[in-house]
């Protein structure tokens, strides 16, 4: 049985098909926009029939307008379509009836596939994100231990270029993981029957911005390990407890990363408290090189100024890792 009168009604459910997005709120802009490009082409064919009719240059002056009225309405991969619906519906004896019904199938493939998005599960919504937290993290410890492996024994000037570049893609790639965790939440709100408080979520958004901190210190600190300086500003034993702290901050980073990403709050009581021990060392660890750099008194400038800028560094991520967040079991 069909609802409008027409022998072939494949629009409906090839509309379903190119709306159909991983996500609730995805769906509906691109369903949004599909409609909005077939309206828009159906509109002005009807306008131009109205005033020409079907000419070879009636049809040429749709296409070129449709383009553009596709790209000014920003539809994005839809913007063709404003055209094929411009040429489909002028070509035909019955615009009005041809209009009606393209608009109609349109609309229903577009409902179908918000319906079919709302119907899935939303178990998967936060994965891309929950599966990206820790990867980022560990990928951050890798850094870490990399610097401190290699600033300790001299590194070479191109690979201290290196760690500066490590550090900005991680930085970049933590922005992506924020879009994505964006676009799931927005998902949950319009999902019905979804509870948006959940400590998981939470615990992942709130972490997230402290990951997003981590990354902008660690870049600041590969940057100022990069600086030219002379054999006698970082003492031996300076060196030494610099490398401990390093690693043990990759460690916390990397705990921090299992912590936002554990799926049960068993696992989650777990990451805390190995986190909460690897930030204590690294905290004493951080006693230790402020020791050392108050009983190396200098006078050049620049020295202090280094000095100073890795201490900073240090603090910030011991301050970053120990942000207020949901802690396991909150309900």
């Amino acid at each position: 049985m069909s609802l409008y009168p027409t022998d072939e009604n494949l629009l409906a459910p090839l509309t379903a098909l190119l709306v159909v997005q991983v996500s609730v709120f995805e769906t509906m802009r691109t369903g949004l926009r599909r409609v909005g490009s077939v309206v828009a082409g159906v509109l002005l064919a009807m306008a131009f029939s109205m005033a020409a009719g079907l000419t070879w240059w009636s049809l040429g002056v749709v296409v070129i307008i449709s383009l553009l009225c596709g790209h000014v309405l920003r539809v994005g991969e839809f913007a063709p379509e404003v055209a094929i619906s411009g040429m489909l519906v002028l070509g035909v004896a019955d615009v009005s009836g041809t209009a009606a019904n393209r608009i109609v199938e349109t609309c229903i493939g577009a409902v179908t596939g918000v319906f079919f998005s709302l119907l899935t599960g939303s178990s998967t919504w936060m994965q891309p994100a929950r599966q990206a937290v820790p990867a980022l993290a560990s990928e951050m410890r890798h850094l870490l231990g990399q610097v401190a492996a290699e600033w300790a024994h001299g590194a070479a000037p191109e690979r201290k270029a290196a760690w500066g570049k490590r550090a900005h893609r991680i930085h970049r790639d933590i922005g992506w993981v924020d879009k994505e965790l964006a676009l799931a939440e927005r998902t949950r709100r319009l999902h019905p029957g979804t509870r948006d408080g959940s400590p998981a979520r939470l615990r992942l958004r709130s972490g997230l911005d402290s990951l997003r901190s981590c990354a902008s210190a660690v870049q600041t600190l590969c940057n100022a390990l990069a600086w030219p300086y002379g054999p006698d500003t970082f003492s031996t034993d300076f060196t030494a407890r610099m490398r401990e702290v390093l690693l043990y901050l990759g460690d916390a980073l990397e705990a921090f990363g299992l912590l936002l990403s554990a799926p049960g709050e068993d696992d989650a009581v777990d990451a805390d408290q190995r986190l909460r021990h690897l930030l204590a060392r690294a905290s004493e660890g951080r006693a230790a090189l402020a020791g050392e750099h108050r009983a190396r008194v200098t006078s050049d400038a620049a020295t202090k100024q280094l000095h100073s800028t890795v201490l900073a560094c240090i603090d910030s991520l011991i301050r970053d890792l120990r942000r207020p967040r949901v802690p396991p079991g909150a309900a």
